[in-house]
């Protein structure tokens, strides 16, 4: 790894640390060294707002190269979520020579998006799948638990689980009023969101979904990474009625709205 002699850290960043990108300002105050481009030895994978560099593959990705100080250093290991999510590993760009990539694990590019779902179920006996099927690799409308443990003795009514996931941290209103409309059908509801989520957005939804019985979990760029569920979504039986009396409402007044909510 390649060091300055105030024992500054080259990294090469690419995605939402790049100049004009929302992160960027975590490098305020580093030294460019300038626009890089790696060897052809990597693939960008798309995960919406996570863009992802692996190892292997026969793409040249092009991104910068800052000189950062430990503090700044550990900033970015925390936004990347060193080691769990991303991992900083050193690399060799032409004309740069060693320095440090987040790198996205390959082990978890493989992983199925119903694996996020699993710790979501209330206990390992319980199935859970999508109602819909995802309109991006991220999104999905709700899902729905089932009890697969009856006996002679007794049986467990099934439950709605609903999960309003979003891929990007915009138009939080909308993600919000989304989710809170989903208690009407289901026992709990959660929002997830990634785990980029600004801190004044975070603690804003929080005060919400504590107030209003929600869930709130906020997630890396696979599936299988680990997420954190921030606030406990509390069990309300739904309201059928209630909720068809809201709907018809709804349609009347607002059409557009009514489509966008119940499809």
């Amino acid at each position: 790894m390649k060091r300055t002699s105030t024992s500054e850290t080259r990294v090469f960043v690419y995605g939402t640390l790049l100049s004009g990108e929302p992160n960027h300002n975590l490098l305020h105050g580093a030294r460019l060294v300038g626009p890089a481009r790696t060897r052809p030895r990597f693939t960008l994978h798309d995960y919406g707002p996570f863009p992802a560099l692996a190892s292997g593959g026969k793409h040249a990705v092009e991104g910068e190269v800052y000189e950062v100080d430990a503090p700044m250093l550990a900033e970015l290991d925390r936004l990347e979520s060193h080691p769990r999510f991303y991992r900083r590993t050193p690399i060799t760009l032409d004309d740069v020579g060693r320095l440090e990539a987040y790198l996205f694990p390959k082990e978890r590019l493989a992983a199925r998006e119903e694996e996020f779902y699993l710790p979501l179920s209330p206990s390992s006996s319980r199935e859970m799948w999508r109602s819909s099927p995802p309109q991006s690799p991220w999104e999905a409308k709700a899902c729905r638990t089932s009890s697969a443990c009856t006996g002679d003795s007794f049986s467990w009514t099934p439950e709605i689980l609903a999960v309003e996931v979003r891929g990007t941290t915009e138009d939080l209103l909308s993600a919000y009023g989304q989710a809170a409309a989903h208690q009407l059908f289901a026992t709990k509801t959660y929002l997830a969101l990634p785990h980029t989520l600004s801190f004044s957005d975070k603690r804003e939804l929080m005060a919400r979904c504590q107030l209003h019985g929600l869930g709130l979990i906020l997630f890396g760029p696979s599936p299988r990474d680990e997420y954190t569920a921030l606030v406990p979504a509390r069990r309300c039986p739904p309201a059928p009625a209630e909720a068809q009396r809201f709907s018809e409402q709804l349609r009347a007044h607002d059409e557009e709205k009514f489509r966008t909510l119940f499809g």
